[in-house]
C-alpha cells in the first residue's frame, strides 16, 4: 500500500468500471500483501480488507506474497473473498504452494473462461521465504498442460493466463503455447501492452495502484472465438482532484490508526544514546551508523556493508532506553531496499574516495562495517584514503583491501545504482537485487521484532544479525550497545 493516496481514487475508478460492466471480472496478478512500510509492520493483513473492497474475483500469487512465509500467505488468502491461483509452484510432494488452485473455470456472459497462473523461474532468487522444498515447474510445460486440460477436459471457450513473470518469460510462454487468448501479468512494475501478430496480448498493469486496465475481449458469438482484445488504460490516480472512494478512504484511515499504535511500540532497548545527528553522521563514524551497517553485513553475511549517511534522517540523538518502531523508521524513513553486489577492490577504493570527497556535510559519507579506513582531508579529493583494511568476521586481524580481489558488499539500492557519485559501484554484479532485497523497515522488523514469527523462523539472515548484535534483553526487549570504535580515522 506504498502509495495509499492513489488507492481511494483507483478504487473509485474501478467501482465506476464495475458499475459500467457489471459482468466483468476484476483480476489481480500478484504481490498484493507486500512490500510496503505497512506490510513490514502489519505482515500483509492491511491488504485483506482493501482487496475485498476492490471486489477482486480472482488473483494469482506473486513472490512478495510470501515475504512472511507460506503459513501467513495461506492465512491472508483465506481472509480474501476470492480464490488464489498458482499452477507451477509445488513442494517435494507435488502439492501446490499456499493451498493455491491450479485453475479456475467461470461462466462469463454465456462463455466458459478458464484461468491458470504461472510463476517466473526467477522466483527462488527473488523470494526469501518460499518453502525450502518448493520448486518452479517449467512455465512452458505447465502452460501447455493447462491449455490442453482447459480446452479438452473443461471445454472452455477462452483461456487466460495470470502470470507473475518478467516480460521476456511471458513472451517465451506465449510463443511456445498457442491456445491462450490473453495474458494478464504482474512482476514487471511498469505498465505495458504487448501485441504481436498471431500471438495473444500481454497486459501488464503497473504497480502501486497507479494504473487500471479495462480489458475488452471482443468475440465472435457464432463460432465462439476471440476477434481482438482492446485495452483501455486509466492512470490519473495521482491527481488530487480525482474523486476518492469513501469506503476505501475509511479502510485506509483504520490502517493508519493501526500503524500509529504499532509505531509507538518499543522495538529494541539501547543501552547507549544513538547518535543520528546529520552534521555528525555526514562527517564521522557514529554508533547508530555502525549499528545499521553491522545489521546489514550480518543479515546478508557479506564481507563489507555500507550505509550512506544521507539515508539516516532522524537528525537527533535517540536517548538510551526503549527505542520505538517510530524512532527507527524515522532514522531510515525512505524505505530503501538493501542489495548486495560483487565489487572489485579497486572500485571499492574509488567508492571510499567518493565517501570523503566532499568536505561539506554530504550525504554520500559512508558508515562502514567490515572495513576500516584512515583519511587525510588535507589531501586532494580522490587521494584522501591513506589506508583501507578489510575486517573479516572470521579473522582476528584485518588485511589490507586488495585492489584485485572481489568482495561481497551490501548497500542501499540508491548508491548501488550509482547515485551520489558512486559510479564505480553501478556496473558491479548483483548477488541480491532490488526485487529480492529487503527494505530497511522490513529488515529492522525481522531482526528485532517477532523473532518467533513464521518468516523469521525461516530467515537465516534475521537470526544471524540478531545473534551478532543482541547479547541480552532489557525490559523484555533485545538490547544493543553500539560504540564508535575507530572504523574511520582522520589524521
Amino acid at each position: 500500500m506504498g502509495h495509499s493516496s492513489c488507492l481511494p481514487r483507483f478504487s473509485e475508478a474501478l467501482k465506476s468500471a464495475q458499475s459500467q460492466f457489471p459482468n466483468a471480472l476484476t483480476v489481480f496478478s500478484g504481490d498484493a500483501f507486500s512490500p510496503s512500510v505497512e506490510a513490514a509492520v502489519l505482515k500483509g493483513w492491511h491488504m485483506v480488507p482493501i482487496l475485498n473492497e476492490l471486489g477482486v474475483d480472482v488473483a494469482c500469487y506473486g513472490n512478495h506474497d510470501f515475504d512472511f512465509g507460506e503459513k501467513t500467505a495461506v492465512e491472508l488468502a483465506a481472509g480474501c473473498r476470492f480464490p488464489w491461483l498458482m499452477s507451477n509452484v509445488v513442494d517435494a510432494k507435488g502439492r501446490r504452494i499456499a493451498d493455491a488452485l491450479e485453475y479456475l473455470v467461470v461462466e462469463l456472459e454465456g462463455f466458459k473462461v478458464g484461468f491458470f497462473a504461472l510463476a517466473g523461474t526467477d522466483w527462488p532468487a527473488n523470494c526469501q521465504h518460499l518453502p525450502a522444498d518448493s520448486r518452479i515447474v517449467d512455465p512452458v510445460a505447465t502452460a501447455q498442460k493447462m491449455i490442453a486440460y482447459l480446452r479438452t477436459e473443461a471445454n472452455v471457450d477462452f483461456v487466460i493466463a495470470l502470470t507473475h513473470m518478467r516480460l521476456p518469460e511471458d513472451l517465451l510462454v506465449v510463443g511456445e503455447c498457442p491456445g491462450m487468448d490473453l495474458v494478464l501479468g504482474g512482476h514487471d512494475h511498469e505498465y505495458s501492452v504487448t501485441e504481436r501478430p498471431g500471438w495473444c496480448s500481454i497486459v501488464k498493469s503497473g504497480s502501486d495502484f497507479h494504473d487500471l486496465s479495462i480489458v475488452h475481449m471482443v468475440v465472435d458469438v457464432q463460432d465462439r472465438s476471440l476477434v481482438r482484445v482492446d485495452v483501455e488504460r486509466q492512470t490519473n490516480f495521482t491527481d488530487p482532484t480525482y474523486p476518492s472512494n469513501k469506503a476505501m478512504t475509511a479502510i485506509i484511515s483504520k490502517v493508519q490508526a493501526q500503524m500509529s499504535t504499532i509505531l509507538d511500540r518499543a522495538l529494541l532497548y539501547s543501552e547507549v544514546d544513538l547518535d543520528g545527528r546529520s552534521a555528525v553522521g555526514r562527517t564521522s563514524e557514529t554508533n547508530l551508523g555502525n549499528l545499521l551497517a553491522d545489521l546489514l553485513r550480518h543479515y546478508y553475511q557479506c564481507d563489507i556493508a555500507f550505509v550512506n549517511s544521507g539515508s539516516i534522517r532522524c537528525n537527533r540523538v535517540i536517548p538510551s532506553g526503549p527505542v520505538s518502531v517510530r524512532d527507527m523508521f524515522g532514522a531510515l524513513p525512505f524505505g530503501n531496499v538493501f542489495v548486495t553486489k560483487r565489487v572489485i577492490g579497486k572500485d571499492l577504493l574509488t567508492a571510499l574516495e567518493n565517501s570523503v570527497g566532499d568536505s561539506r556535510t554530504d550525504g554520500r559519507f559512508l558508515q562502514l562495517s567490515g572495513l576500516g579506513i584512515t583519511v587525510n582531508l588535507a589531501y586532494p579529493a580522490g587521494q584522501r584514503v591513506i589506508s583501507a583494511h578489510h575486517h573479516p568476521a572470521t579473522a582476528s586481524h584485518p588485511s589490507a583491501l586488495d585492489p584485485s580481489r572481489v568482495y561481497s558488499v551490501a548497500m542501499i539500492n540508491f548508491i548501488a545504482d550509482g547515485f551520489d557519485g558512486y559510479d564505480s559501484l553501478k556496473a558491479a554484479e548483483h548477488s541480491v537485487n532490488t526485487e529480492s532485497g529487503v527494505s530497511e523497515n522490513a529488515m529492522l522488523m525481522q531482526v528485532f521484532a517477532d523473532p518467533g514469527s513464521d518468516a523469521c523462523e525461516q530467515d537465516e539472515g534475521a537470526r544471524r544479525a540478531r545473534e551478532a548484535l543482541v547479547k541480552r534483553t532489557r525490559d523484555g526487549l533485545p538490547a544493543v550497545a553500539p560504540v564508535v570504535e575507530g572504523r574511520i580515522i582522520f589524521v
